[in-house]
């Protein structure tokens, strides 16, 4: 990215289009686990005619990132607690969002899962994410799209936000956490997110006595959920 902008980001006297190539890079960046940027922050620093310390704050800044891996908590036969989080704040938001992106690739990557979906049952997964743009990837995959039409779409129209997810997923799936043969329990995760965040939206109404009878009860049910299938 850093190589094809490079123009742009030589451009001393056109300050408008420098800033505007660094803030493509830096957008792309943040979309992905940092620890696949760290090692490359050097030769982008060197193409942004940044010192590292300025683009490593910046990245951070943008992210949210810290540097636990976004997915390593053991083992392979340990998805539940890789994605079933009781933290809040951005870092387990940005697991959630690593997990949805994962869904993305696998589903891109790989005919077989698209088609092994009926349209109930992939209506049903879509609803379990949070992110719009991941979301709207599995939603185009699952009804019949194909990722050649699509990645041709986006780029006619300059969508990034869906490229973006993409190409985090993939940076999960190499990692060698995640694969096909984890499909079920990743759906799995996904309903215990969106329960957690369900659980979470409704926890300050019951708090502060405003739910109603139908929130309260729909509040135990979560909790009830959360607390046999979390972690």
């Amino acid at each position: 990215h850093v190589r094809l902008r490079r123009e742009d980001l030589m451009s001393r006297d056109r300050p408008q289009s420098l800033q505007k190539a660094r803030e493509d890079v830096y957008s792309g960046l943040a979309s992905l686990p940092w620890l696949d940027v760290r090692s490359y922050i050097p030769k982008i620093a060197s193409g942004l005619g940044l010192r590292q310390d300025e683009v490593e704050n910046e990245i951070r800044r943008r992210s949210g990132k810290n540097e636990k891996s976004a997915i390593y908590a053991g083992g392979n036969d340990s998805l539940g607690s890789v994605y079933i989080y009781k933290d809040e704040g951005i870092a387990a938001r940005d697991r959630e969002l690593d997990l949805e992106c994962a869904f993305c690739s696998l589903a891109w990557r790989d005919e077989e899962i698209r088609a092994g979906f009926s349209p109930s049952e992939g209506a049903s997964i879509i609803s379990l994410f949070s992110d719009e743009a991941a979301a709207g990837i599995v939603s185009a995959l699952v009804s019949g799209e194909s990722p050649d039409d699509l990645e041709e779409r986006w780029r006619s129209i300059g969508e990034r936000d869906c490229l973006a997810r993409i190409a985090r997923g993939d940076a999960v799936l190499a990692m060698g956490e995640l694969g096909s043969q984890h499909v079920e329990k990743m759906v799995e995760s996904l309903r215990m997110n969106m329960a957690r965040r369900r659980y979470e939206q409704l926890k300050p109404l019951v708090l502060s006595e405003e739910a109603t009878k139908e929130e309260i009860a729909e509040y135990h049910e979560w909790a009830k959920k959360l607390k046999g299938g979390g972690r």
